[in-house]
Order: structure tokens, then C-alpha cells, then sequence
């Protein structure tokens, strides 16, 4: 049997600002494809409706977002209540979470202290032996 990906999210809540109460579970094991389709749209503001609709729908697990007329299903048509402005600020959080520093790195280093072994000495040595 072969070895699975792991699937890792991310809880995102906005604490201010226009967003301030939005709470969202993102997935951030995407394939490395979507994740440059991401970056690319993000970074020209050249967007394809319909692939932002349908990246999105696929990054976003949980959200706890609303209108005028009551919760917005996690669906196509609820993603096409939402403005352009509101995915373009959650896929950049996704993109901060994808890219942040939580992944496991493995054991601190010890900076070289209590290594075992002797320091090399630093001063200048005499060119000629034995003086």
C-alpha cells in the first residue's frame, strides 16, 4: 500500500477591518497546479469568473458567512453571492496559510553548542615551523 498526502487545513478568523467576525476552514493540501492558478490570478488581477468560482469552491471546507438573506450555503451559487473583492481577500489568506512557517521542521538545532567537538583555534599562524 502506498504512502497517502497528508490533508492539512487551516482555521482562518478575520479579528478587524471589513472582515472582522469571518471564520473560515481552508484547505491547504491543494495540488502545487491549483495553488500557482491562485498566485497568478491574485498577483495580475486578470481573472476568469468561472475559474475563481471554481477554485474557490474547492479550497473553502467551512465558513460561517451571511446576507441580507441568512446563511450563504457552500455551494456554486452560494460562492456567486459572494463579490469578487470578498474571494480575492480569502484566497490571499489561503495563500498566507499556505506559504506561513507551521509545518513541522524537525529537531531544533543546538546551534553548535554541546556538539562534541573541539572548536577549531581562530589565530593566525606562523608561516615558517617552529616559531
Amino acid at each position: 500500500m502506498g504512502f497517502k498526502q497528508p490533508q492539512r487545513k487551516a482555521h482562518i478568523s478575520f479579528e478587524d477591518g471589513d472582515y472582522a467576525g469571518l471564520e473560515l476552514t481552508l484547505s491547504l493540501d491543494e495540488p502545487i497546479g491549483r495553488f500557482m492558478a491562485v498566485e497568478r490570478m491574485v498577483a495580475s488581477g486578470n481573472t476568469r469568473l468561472e475559474e475563481v468560482c471554481a477554485m474557490f469552491q474547492a479550497l473553502v471546507l467551512e465558513w460561517n458567512l451571511e446576507d441580507e438573506s441568512g446563511p450563504i450555503p457552500l455551494t456554486r451559487e452560494g460562492v456567486e453571492r459572494l463579490t469578487l473583492t470578498t474571494i480575492l481577500v480569502i484566497l490571499s489568506k489561503w495563500m498566507e496559510a499556505q506559504t506561513g512557517p507551521d509545518l513541522p521542521l524537525g529537531a531544533r538545532s543546538s546551534n553548535g553548542s554541546g556538539s562534541g567537538v573541539a572548536s577549531m583555534p581562530m589565530e593566525t599562524l606562523s608561516s615558517s615551523p617552529g616559531t
